[in-house]
C-alpha cells in the first residue's frame, strides 16, 4: 500500500526558524542600540567643545541674546608674536593644570603642546607662544592662575570679557622639566593642538590627563599611577613604562594604541573609539578578565608567549568575553575593555 504524503507538512522546523530569526532581529537591535548612544556622547563631547574644523569661526547663538549681537568673520592669519612665561617653584607645587576656554570670543586656530627635559631650568617653566592677528587683541586675553588644591597651579587662558568680535591666535604651549620627576600630577585641556612628550621616562605618580578637542596624543615610557586621554578628532599613541589604576583613552576619530610595558594589579584598562582601531598591547603578567565589543570589525585576543591563558567564555556578533591567566580567580579585580563602532578591536598580551 503506498503511504500518502502530506502535502501540508513544512519543509523547515518552525520553530527552529522562528528562533533563528529572533536571535539575528535581538542582535540587530543591540548593534543599533549600541551604535546610537556612541553617536549621542560623541555629539555631547562636541558640544561641548566648540570645535573649529577651519579657518573659518563657528559661532554658536547663546539663549537670549539678540543674533544681531553675533558677529560672523571669518579669522585671519595670525602673525603677531606674544610670550607669556609661568614657573612653578620645586618646593610649593607638585601639579600642574593647563586650560583653554576656546569659546565664540576665542578661536584657537591651531597649536602644538610639548613637554621636554631641560636640565637648564631650575623650576618647572611653562611658556604660552601665542600669535595675534591684531597686537592690541593682547589687552583682550588674560592667562589666570590659581591654587585649586594644595600644591597644585593651575593656568587658564580665556578673554577678559564678553566681546563681539572674535579673537583668533595660534597657541604653542612648551612644559619644560628640569628632571623627570619634577612634578606628580599634570592635567592639560587644549584645543585643535597636538600634545607630544619630547623626553622619555616622565614620572607622574599621581596622575596624567590629557585632553584636546582637535589633535593626536603620543608619549613613550611614561610612569603613572592613573591616565585619563582624549581627542575628539586625532590618533592616541600611549606607551606606559609602568602603569597602575585607572588607563583610559578615547577618541572619535582616529586609532588607540595603549603599549604598557608593566601593569600593577588590580587596573582597569579602557578604550572606546567611534570610527577606528583600539588596540592593546599588555604585559604577559597582567592577568584579567576582557571584552572586546565592536559594530562593524573584528574583535581579537592573543597571547605572544602563553596563548593557553587566553579562555574566551562568550564570542557573539558584536562581543568577545573571557579572561587572561591561570584562572579566573587570578584576575583580582582587574578588567580590560575595548569598544569600537567601526573599526577593530585588539588585545596581545605579551
Amino acid at each position: 500500500m503506498q503511504q500518502k504524503v502530506d502535502e501540508e507538512t513544512p519543509l523547515l522546523d518552525e520553530k527552529r526558524c522562528h528562533s533563528n530569526n529572533h536571535r539575528l532581529s535581538r542582535r540587530l537591535s543591540i548593534a543599533a542600540i549600541i551604535l546610537i548612544n556612541i553617536c549621542f556622547q560623541g555629539y555631547l563631547f562636541y558640544a561641548r567643545q566648540c570645535i573649529v574644523v577651519s579657518h573659518e569661526t563657528i559661532h554658536f547663538d547663546p539663549p537670549l541674546v539678540n543674533d544681531d549681537l553675533v558677529v560672523a568673520q571669518q579669522c585671519g592669519r595670525p602673525t603677531i608674536p606674544w610670550q607669556s612665561v609661568y614657573t612653578l617653584p620645586y618646593d610649593m607645587y607638585s601639579g600642574l593644570i593647563i586650560e583653554q576656554k576656546a569659546t565664540r570670543q576665542l578661536q584657537i586656530q591651531e597649536g602644538h603642546t610639548k613637554i621636554r627635559l631641560n636640565p637648564d631650568v631650575a623650576d618647572t617653566t611653562v611658556y604660552f607662544d601665542i600669535r595675534l592677528v591684531d597686537k592690541d587683541d593682547q589687552q583682550l586675553i588674560s592667562i589666570q592662575h590659581d591654587e585649586p588644591d594644595l600644591g597644585i597651579l593651575r593656568l587658564i587662558m580665556d578673554t577678559k570679557e564678553d566681546l563681539l568680535d572674535t579673537i583668533c591666535i595660534t597657541l604653542d604651549i612648551t612644559i619644560e622639566l628640569p628632571h623627570l620627576a619634577a612634578i606628580d600630577r599634570l592635567d592639560l585641556s587644549v584645543s585643535n593642538s597636538d600634545i607630544e612628550f619630547l623626553d622619555n621616562g616622565v614620572v607622574l605618580s599621581e596622575a596624567l590627563t590629557l585632553e584636546t578637542a582637535n589633535g593626536n596624543i603620543a608619549f613613550k615610557d611614561v610612569i603613572t599611577t592613573a591616565m585619563a586621554l582624549a581627542t575628539s578628532k586625532g590618533n592616541i599613541h600611549a606607551h606606559l613604562k609602568h602603569g597602575m589604576g585607572d588607563l583610559s583613552a578615547s577618541t572619535s576619530v582616529g586609532d588607540i594604541l595603549l603599549d604598557a610595558t608593566e601593569i600593577d594589579s588590580p587596573s582597569r584598562v579602557d578604550l572606546a573609539v567611534s570610527k577606528g582601531k583600539a588596540e592593546a598591547h599588555l604585559p604577559d603578567s597582567f592577568e584579567s578578565t576582557f571584552t572586546l565589543s565592536t559594530v562593524m570589525g573584528k574583535t581579537q585576543v592573543s597571547s605572544i608567549d602563553h596563548p593557553e591563558r587566553v579562555h574566551v567564555e562568550r564570542r557573539g556578533l558584536t562581543k568577545l568575553k573571557g579572561y587572561y591567566g591561570t584562572s579566573r580567580d587570578a584576575t583580582a579585580g582587574s578588567d580590560v575593555k575595548l569598544a569600537t563602532v567601526m573599526g577593530d578591536a585588539v588585545i596581545v598580551y605579551v
